[in-house]
């Protein structure tokens, strides 16, 4: 009886020892990773000034009721050049009558509209705050979804 159960127990061992070697071999053959970079020309010495952001694909501002003024919200916009850099914002459709009414700052300023909005970052990243200001729009009398583009514009500060 003794044979047989250790006969089973290396059965066991053998098999758990096998499905392991077939996992651990499986996980790798599926990772994969994204890998970037960028690639300059004409760089020597470090002399070339470099204007790159980074900013969010996409952004829901969440619900927003007509003739209110929406939550804050924050997004942050990375700088990944190196100068200092001002940022500016607008709209890609100016004709859009709810996101022009779109309110932006930075952390230590008032908030202003899109079109009247920028600021410097000399740091890696900074956050900018918006809100929706839904109180002087009229004729909004169904519910629907509001969709713009914003484009931000660096520049050399």
């Amino acid at each position: 009886m003794k044979r047989g159960f250790e006969a089973g127990l290396f059965i066991i061992a053998v098999c758990i020892f096998i499905i392991s070697i077939v996992y651990f071999a499986s996980a790798e053959e599926n990772d994969t990773m994204v890998i970037e970079a960028q690639i300059l020309t004409g760089f020597e010495g470090g002399n070339e000034s470099i204007i790159s952001i980074e900013v969010p694909d996409y952004f829901f501002m969440g619900n927003v009721t007509a003739g209110k003024l929406s939550d804050e919200q924050n997004i942050s916009i990375k700088n990944n050049g190196n100068v200092k850099i001002k940022i500016s914002a607008e709209l890609v459709n100016q004709n859009d009558n709810i996101f022009t009414n779109l309110l932006m700052r930075e952390s230590s300023s008032k908030y202003m509209p899109i079109d009247k909005f920028n600021m410097n970052i000399s740091s890696a990243k900074k956050n900018v705050y918006m809100k929706l200001n839904l109180t002087d729009v009229e004729g909004i009398e169904n519910t629907f979804i509001a969709q713009n583009q914003i484009r931000f514009i660096a520049t050399e500060a």
